[in-house]
């Protein structure tokens, strides 16, 4: 860091003018500049593999953890049909292409954006597809947009394989060859394994996106509306659950305080019996048996009284 009094001297070679001498920008020519936002969180993969959804006993619960990872996938969603909307498609989606922007509003410290458009390609007012030879990532890629035909329902076959991924924390047919899915695709031999037993809702609504049929796959107008109400169903789980613990805790809280309560005046009616017994055993007996009290300031009293009557 060196001396602090120090004035640090601008770089050499830095600002505008050497970045456009960089990439070799002549004068009067266009530069087409795409300014990104600064997504500081990294990205959706290294998310999974840092165990963000991976619930944490005493600071993560598994419901938690399911709603944040729904509130993500529905943030890809609401990107994806803000892209769909223009007519444009991504044809790369993938969590390594879902930045995360940090957040001090959101409880999971990020907000998901999708990014990287190398490969987006847009559709004319009235087509349905487009045709191209590049295609994304194989693994995410439809069968359809390996044969080159690209459209919307090939970004949601992706946004369907990246759900699987959320849910499993695993790469998909991460032990074959590209050659491999390649083949499997085009052969419809090769199918992603749902564990229906882990999230039932959440597995179901992934194999839709990953239809065989393009024309069976919701859009993403329909995912969003279905993930939202997959949260909100977590969401009031979640608040029974606190509304539970709390009727437990102050059960509890009641019955330790009723106990003490009759414990403590069980223990002020011992020491009365035997303040009482103390106090019998001291007192002179009277002949009829009963314990006559001791007199001993009366007794005082009277004795006086008598001296002095005595005296002339």
């Amino acid at each position: 860091m060196g001396n602090p009094r120090v004035v640090a001297q601008k770089q050499q070679g830095s600002g505008w003018a050497h970045a456009l001498q960089t990439i070799s920008v002549l004068p009067d020519e266009i530069l087409m500049v795409m300014v990104l936002e600064l997504c500081e969180s990294g990205s959706l993969s290294s998310a999974l593999r840092n165990g963000t959804f991976t619930p944490q006993p005493g600071r993560l619960s598994p419901l938690t953890a399911r709603r944040m990872l729904v509130r993500t996938a529905t943030e890809v969603c609401r990107g994806m049909l803000h892209l769909h909307n223009a007519n444009v498609i991504h044809g790369d989606l993938k969590p390594s292409n879902v930045l995360l922007s940090h957040s001090s509003k959101d409880r999971r410290g990020f907000v998901a954006k999708v990014a990287d458009f190398g490969l987006s390609k847009l559709l004319n007012d009235n087509a349905k597809h487009v045709l191209s030879d590049q295609f994304g990532t194989v693994a995410y890629s439809s069968p359809e947009a390996i044969n080159g035909n690209h459209s919307k329902a090939s970004d949601v076959w992706a946004f369907g394989v990246m759900l699987w991924e959320l849910i499993t924390l695993e790469r998909p047919y991460s032990k074959l060859s590209v050659p491999q899915i390649m083949a499997g695709m085009m052969l419809n031999t090769l199918h992603l394994e749902w564990p229906r037993h882990l999230w039932p809702g959440l597995c179901a609504i992934g194999e839709r996106c990953v239809a065989p049929d393009p024309a069976a796959r919701p859009s993403f107008a329909q995912l969003e509306e279905e993930l939202v109400v997959l949260e909100e169903a977590m969401r009031e789980e979640s608040r029974r659950r606190i509304l539970l613990e709390r009727a437990a805790a102050s059960t509890t809280a009641s019955t330790t305080a009723s106990t003490t309560a009759s414990t403590s005046s069980k223990a002020v009616a011992a020491a009365d019996c035997r303040a009482q017994e103390v106090t019998a055993a001291a007192a002179p007996c009277s002949p009829f048996g009963a314990a006559v009290a001791p007199q001993t300031a009366d007794f005082m009293t009277d004795a006086g009284a008598s001296i002095a009557e005595a005296q002339p």
